[in-house]
């Protein structure tokens, strides 16, 4: 309905329009990045050049952001925060592995102790006799 609406919408008074490019894909029953979703994306976007308002959309990762830059769109999302979060977690666990340096291993016995010749004392209490 929205693409449909494009003109309408860019002409109705709004600062700006934002394309969500997943929830787009899926109002259209199409897949992001296939012809149908680029015509969609391109079309919001001339809307948006003839009202004379800004664009931006959304983009999977920096190569994708930049295209749309390329394209006409005034500003993008670059990434998404789980991909953000995943990068960020990669560069800590690599960076723990190239530069933690656990403790020199300690010498283990190989064999049992040899028991003590000498046995301790030990002394009983007696037993309590009933009276």
């Amino acid at each position: 309905a929205g693409v449909e609406a494009a003109e309408a919408i860019a002409r109705s008074g709004v600062d700006m329009v934002f394309i969500g490019t997943g929830d787009l894909a899926l109002s259209l029953g199409v897949a992001p990045g296939s012809k149908a979703h680029e015509e969609a994306c391109q079309k919001v976007l001339e809307a948006c050049k003839a009202a004379k308002i800004q664009a931006g959309c959304f983009a999977m990762g920096p190569e994708a952001a930049v295209a749309r830059i390329e394209q006409g769109f005034a500003f993008t999302v670059a990434t998404i925060d789980i991909v953000a979060f995943e990068a960020t977690t990669r560069a800590a666990i690599e960076h723990v592995r190239a530069n933690a340096k656990p403790p020199a291993k300690t010498r283990r016995r190989t064999k049992a102790a040899a028991p003590s010749k000498t046995r301790r004392a030990t002394t009983r209490r007696p037993r309590r006799t009933k009276s």
